[in-house]
């Protein structure tokens, strides 16, 4: 299968309650153990890997829904994934808040046609409606360590896809079981696996995808 549209893949994660694992892998070898037992566990995933792998390898070794991350910062930025086919943009604004709205709202207007979902970091809270509204993105970026409660309110006034990054060693099982029960639809686990061993990323990118309930969610894409 090639790669799915990010739209449909965060819509089908928020309409049927799992959360999307994202893994980092700058190796071959990495991805390849990824995708190995993510379609061994026939669950979707996010990957996000360097420009210069060959995008056609992946499309052929992928036998599951599959979405291509990058991060962008700028309109070449925007542009460079559109031509690389990713499928899922990421935003973290770095200018002023209005300034922020009217950049992300054109780069949603230019992924719209192709299917290509944007992802936004939330800088702050208490703005949630009114930056998912005039940005029109298709999922709200948390940043750990947001407080349960806070993220509970942002699911509860937007209905609407949350991202939670800064994924590491530090963040407690717990706490991450009751982010995905509360909402949460797209993990980012922000490691590079390629300095793992194969054993190592397997059994991380396994647990990563139980946890998030993803695993036998392939077929939903069929």
């Amino acid at each position: 299968m090639s790669f799915v549209s990010g739209k449909v893949l965060l819509e089908k994660a928020h309409e049927f309650g799992f959360a999307l694992a994202t893994f980092y892998t700058s190796d071959l070898k990495s991805l390849k153990t990824v995708l190995s037992v993510a379609q061994e566990l026939e669950s979707p995933i996010v990957v996000y890997t360097p420009e210069s792998f060959p995008r056609n390898y992946i499309k052929e070794t992928s036998r599951i829904p599959l979405g291509f991350y990058s991060r962008v910062k700028d309109f070449s930025s925007v542009f460079s994934a559109l031509r690389s086919e990713h499928t899922v943009l990421s935003i973290e604004p770095s200018l002023n808040y209005e300034e922020s709205i009217e950049f992300i709202r054109k780069v949603v207007s230019l992924c719209v046609p192709f299917g290509i979902a944007v992802e936004a970091v939330l800088n702050k809270s208490s703005l949630a409606e009114d930056f998912a509204l005039r940005t029109g993105v298709d999922a709200l970026v948390l940043k750990y360590p947001i407080r349960l409660e806070i993220l509970r309110e942002i699911k509860k006034n937007t209905c609407m896809p949350l991202v939670l990054e800064g994924i590491g060693k530090k963040v407690s099982k717990e706490y991450l079981k009751d982010a995905l029960e509360l909402g949460v639809n797209k993990l980012n686990v922000e490691m590079d696996l390629s300095h793992k061993k194969t054993s190592e990323i397997a059994r991380l990118v396994e647990s990563s995808i139980k946890l998030c309930g993803s695993e036998g969610k392939a077929s939903l894409f069929w």
